[in-house]
């Protein structure tokens, strides 16, 4: 395909001279970057050669295709060059294309019609890959630099030649109130809230770059944005252009706020050293004494002579040296001061012990001490401790008497509170045996025991074994305090087993009541000299305690055994009284057999009633039983009666009535846990004073007979009598529900109906 030679481009008149195609040809191949002419379609119309090397293709495997085919590679055109080519008028895009590793700003020139058309394009592809990766470079050093500025532990900042800052970081901007460096920028220090020192600051800048010699660490002070008084070491350099002209000013502050307060207490240490009261030394590097004041001396009994250039360690405790030497070891390389604790030898050979402070010059090497003689203190609360320790287990031993159960069960929480709260090494109760060596019984123990009980062999008598505190203060019933088992003689017996499970000191803490000595409460202590006054004192109020709780436990325990006994007594004659009801009931049944079963089937509907009503138990079984003897009273109605099939006269009808008050009046002398009498009394009586013997009305009938005068009408139209045959429980049921509210009571009639209707109750042979 021969190349198309784009409209206009035939020759060109720059003044006289004519420009023929060829010699456009030679200069389009010049171009070193690629560079191609495409149609409206994008098809290649021209390609110089910078373009086919790029492609690695020849100008005419080129021509007429679109230009994503050949180079650079898409699927489809450029979106520049694509958006260039549908607008109409002038126009032209530009665009980065990617080519592999390389990166082109490919730039596009439209060419139009008069009417705007679009007619073709020329791309010229500049390859810009170095430029970019110099940029990113740029960039990143850049990023390394402000980086190195943001993070170098000093504030930094810069200005220009009329003392305007031109950039800082970010803690010099945070130092004057400025959230970020930017807003500095532009300002003098006029305008920063320094005017104080702005005079000054501007007289360094302008010498620094007049002379073009830097000013190096000078201190300077300053008030910060809360109105304190700060410190900076300050250096100043010109800043010079690449002709070496001065341009401005950089500047870098160190704050030394802390360096200078130290600066001036050391001052000030120095000035009242000698006259201070408190003991105070000076070690050089090597740890010696370099310096002490009279207090010191006063303190240690030493002379001046006597303690300089001698090592500090030297005058510790054996024991505490090891331990000082690697607590101030350690704390030094953590921070400058120093806390610790030490036994002191004074000169007359005496201890005491020493609470120090004391501050590490890291720079001078030196160490500057205060000391206190805490000896007394330590003592205060040693003893403050013990009577905390009594004190806390005395409150969770109450805790455990308040919760405990049994006895068994207070003697070993009391044991293991005693180790546990307490932090004592072991706790032990003895019970005194009657036997004939008078044997201290353990009966609770907790703590390192290891089999020490076992082989203890204590005994209360007057002997070797009975010496030791455990068994005196049972036999004596005074408390014994064993100090040290090491150097009490009446230990003897006891003290290797003693100290090789680390039993130092003891105390046998009888436990006392108005009958005597119950027993005796042994607590082991870890260390000697373990037990003080007022330790003892809140021992023996736990000991007090311990004894009433077992005193009271076992009245406890006396008066359960007794009201279990009385509680079986009170079920046997409520079991014979139900029997004996029983009987009654199947004697009324025996006399009347066409009622046979009448009360005992009412029993179980009442008791059912009264359960679908949610009456306790006990009211339930007192309604069953009244109901199973409800009609005892017809023992008073002649048998013919009775049994008589055809209809009741009058006479004989007011003598059947009289039931309910015969059978109240057989009852009502008999002492039961419910009112049986009065249910029997009640049972006929109707919500609407219908009823008989008393004509009582709504909550004048007891809820009990209410529910047996339901139960009642039930069972009675449901089973067979000699005057009619049964009529069955449907009918029954709408005897009671026709009479819902009026004969019957509302809520024992609507329990009933439920029964049957939704729980299907039936009633059982």
């Amino acid at each position: 395909m021969e190349p198309i030679t784009p409209q206009g481009a035939n020759t060109v008149q720059p003044g006289n001279m004519v420009m023929s195609p060829e010699i456009w040809r030679d200069i389009f191949d010049a171009i070193e970057d690629p560079a191609f002419l495409h149609d409206v379609h994008f098809r290649v119309l021209l390609a110089n050669r910078a373009y086919c090397r790029a492609a690695g293709v020849t100008e005419a495997q080129a021509l007429g295709k679109p230009y994503w085919e050949v180079f650079p590679l898409g699927t489809g055109p450029l979106p520049g060059c694509k958006d260039a080519m549908d607008r109409k008028g002038h126009g032209g895009s530009q665009e980065e294309v990617s080519v592999g590793a390389k990166l082109f700003f490919s730039k596009g020139y439209t060419v139009h019609d008069d009417q705007g058309k679009s007619l073709h394009a020329l791309h010229l592809l500049s390859d810009i890959t170095a430029q970019r990766q110099a940029d990113a470079a740029l960039r990143k050093s850049q990023d390394l630099l402000q980086s190195i500025v943001e993070n170098m532990p000093a504030r930094i900042f810069w200005k220009d030649r009329d003392s305007r800052y031109v950039g800082c970081n970010t803690q010099f901007a945070k130092d004057f109130g400025y959230a970020s460096p930017d807003e500095l920028v532009g300002k003098t220090d006029f305008e920063m809230g320094r005017k104080d020192r702005a005079e000054l600051y501007r007289a360094d800048d302008k010498a620094v770059m007049d002379s073009g010699q830097p000013k190096l660490d000078y201190d300077e002070s300053g008030t910060t944005p809360d109105s304190k008084t700060s410190w900076v070491r300050t250096s100043k350099v010109p800043l010079r252009d690449e002709s070496k002209q001065v341009i401005g000013m950089l500047g870098l502050s160190q704050d030394i706020t802390e360096r200078k307060r130290i600066e001036v207490q050391k001052e000030q240490y120095f000035k009242f050293f000698m006259l201070s009261m408190d003991p105070m030394c000076i070690a050089d590097p090597f740890g010696c004494f370099k310096q002490v004041n009279p207090a010191f001396m006063t303190l240690t009994g030493y002379s001046e002579a006597e303690l300089v250039a001698r090592p500090f360690l030297d005058f510790i405790l054996p024991e505490d040296r090891q331990r000082t030497a690697d607590e101030m070891a350690l704390q030094v390389k953590l921070r400058p001061s120093l806390k610790f604790e030490n036994h002191y030898l004074r000169k007359d050979g005496s201890a005491i012990l020493l609470s120090w402070t004391a501050y590490f010059d890291g720079k001078e090497g030196v160490t500057y001490g205060i000391a206190r003689d805490i000896t007394l203190r330590k003592q205060d609360e040693l003893a403050l401790e013990r009577a905390n320790r009594a004190l806390r287990t005395l409150s969770a031993c109450n805790e455990a008497l308040v919760r405990a159960g049994n006895e068994a069960e207070l003697l070993d929480a009391i044991c293991r509170l005693i180790v546990e709260v307490g932090g004592y090494r072991m706790a032990w109760v003895g019970f005194p045996e009657p036997d004939a060596a008078k044997t201290v019984r353990p009966v609770a123990q907790y703590g390192h025991e290891k089999e020490y009980l076992a082989a203890a062999n204590i005994s209360w008598a007057d002997s070797e074994r009975g010496h030791g505190p455990t068994g005196t203060a049972m036999r004596i019933g005074t408390v014994q305090i064993n100090q040290n088992f090491l150097t009490n003689p009446a230990l003897l017996p006891w003290r290797e087993a003693a100290l090789e499970r680390g039993y130092q000191s003891s105390i046998a803490l009888p436990l006392t009541s108005a009958a005597g000595t119950l027993g005796v409460l042994t607590l082991y202590a870890a260390a000697p000299d373990a037990f003080n006054e007022t330790e003892v004192i809140l021992l023996q109020e736990l000991a007090g305690d311990l004894a009433f709780g077992i005193e009271n436990l076992r009245t406890h325990a006396e008066r359960d055994r007794i009201a279990h006994e009385q509680h079986h007594h009170t079920e046997i004659l409520r079991q014979s009284l139900e029997e004996s009801i029983k009987a009654i009931a199947n004697t009324v049944e025996m006399r009347d057999p066409y009622t046979a079963g009448h009360q005992r089937r009412v029993g179980q509907l009442a008791a059912a009633i009264a359960r679908e009503l949610g009456l306790p138990e006990d009211t339930m079984r007192g309604i069953e039983l009244a109901a199973s003897i409800h009609d005892l009273g017809k023992i008073s109605v002649p048998a013919e009666i009775l049994a008589k099939p055809g209809k009741l006269t009058a006479i004989e009808f007011m003598l059947l009535k009289n039931h309910a008050q015969a059978g109240f009046d057989i009852l009502k002398d008999i002492k039961f846990p419910w009112p049986i009498a009065t249910m029997v009394w009640q049972h006929h009586e109707r919500q609407d004073g219908s009823g008989y013997p008393q004509g009582l009305k709504g909550e004048q009938i007891l809820l009990e007979s209410r529910i047996m005068a339901v139960a009642d009408v039930v069972e009675a139209m449901a089973s067979h009598r000699p005057y009619r045959a049964a009529l069955g429980i449907d009918s029954a049921l709408q005897e009671i529900e026709r009479g819902r509210g009026t004969v019957y009571d509302a809520a024992v009639v609507d329990a009933c109906l439920r029964l049957f209707t939704e729980k299907r109750f039936t009633f059982s042979s």
